[in-house]
């Protein structure tokens, strides 16, 4: 019993299908470990580099990318769109959506041939959403005094003490508006 256990199994040799995971919230570069262990998410180079494998492999015919996230970054997102296209010209890509394609995993989606998603799967995008909560008022209420220090006009962009000014409105739309 235990000799067949530690057989190794025997590697396929005829044509294939690639099946690629992208769940949980898109992210650059090389993305992190989890909690406990394994990928947090996804992230574009571990997608771009099995995609680029996928391709190359000649014995994969297809290759079918299941989509389970609820999106993140956009930068992100669109590196693994223009991958996935790439691929898409040399074989075909067929997206399973399961319960969410928002955002940019309803974009990552969008770079397959065909798309077959759940009934009751979430699919879909507002498109790009900033701003950030102003939080003085309600810490002063709980009896936290907080202070900034920022060099710089926009130093405290984000910051949770005051709202934006009309200039910095105007900034975080056009950054918006250009993603």
């Amino acid at each position: 019993m235990f000799s067949l256990l530690a057989r190794k199994p025997e590697v396929p040799t005829g044509p294939a299908v690639a099946l690629i995971y992208a769940e949980g919230v898109i992210t650059d570069g090389e993305g992190s470990q989890g909690l406990f262990g394994g990928s947090s998410g996804v992230a574009s180079e571990p997608m771009r580099r099995a995609f680029r494998m996928a391709a190359r492999d000649e014995s994969i015919k297809a290759i079918v990318i299941r989509i389970d996230s609820p999106g993140g970054s956009a930068l992100a997102s669109e590196v693994m769109w223009q991958a996935v296209r790439h691929v898409a010209l040399k074989k075909p890509v067929i997206i399973s959506v399961g319960s969410m394609a928002a955002s940019g995993g309803y974009y990552l989606a969008s770079a397959g041939d065909t798309i077959f998603a759940d009934p009751v799967g979430i699919v879909g995008s507002i498109g790009v959403v900033g701003g950030k909560f102003v939080l003085k008022d309600l810490y002063g209420k709980l009896g936290l005094n907080t202070e900034t220090f920022s060099k710089g006009r926009n130093a405290g962009l984000f910051s949770s003490d005051a709202p934006f000014s009309d200039k910095q409105k105007e900034m975080v739309q056009r950054w918006m508006t250009e993603t």
